[in-house]
């Protein structure tokens, strides 16, 4: 039994330090594309419907990796992300927005002016969306796998 218990404390001692209202806590790891919204049609395209698949992987170093495979292609970028908290008229779902600015890779940024970079709002039901809905683009919603 005392064999048990200085592993369990020392479980407890390092999941408690972590600070789940950090930012890069919270996105450190793998999100998948979940779906993609039409925003002409507000049609929702899920799972196998889907043209394309995309993931993000999140560092806490402040750096990501995006993937995007699809029947032309299997394509990756990287570069850095920034966070700015949730501005006080901001809708209430909105945990904090993410913006990433790419350095190296395929041009797979979906942004409305076309440069190397994407706005996205992180949401408080763990989810993730791109703002390109804004100017007629997919609306693309991401989970943490």
């Amino acid at each position: 039994m005392k064999r048990l218990l200085l592993p369990l404390v020392l479980l407890i001692s390092f999941t408690s330090c972590l600070d789940k209202n950090d930012p890069n806590t919270f996105l450190a790891g793998k999100w998948k594309l979940r779906s993609i919204e039409s925003a002409w049609t507000s049609h929702v395209f899920e799972g196998s419907d889907m043209v394309y698949t995309q993931t993000y992987r999140f560092n806490y170093d402040g750096t990501f990796i995006k993937t995007q495979n699809s029947e032309d292609g299997n394509f990756e970028a990287t570069g850095t992300y920034t966070t700015t908290p949730r501005q006080e008229l901001s809708s209430p779902d909105v945990r904090f927005y993410l913006d990433l600015v790419y350095s190296d890779g395929d041009p797979i940024a979906g942004d409305c002016y076309g440069l190397d970079q994407e706005h996205l709002v992180v949401k408080n039901n763990k989810r993730i969306r791109n703002t390109w809905g804004e100017c007629d683009g997919s609306i693309l919603t991401y989970e943490k796998k």
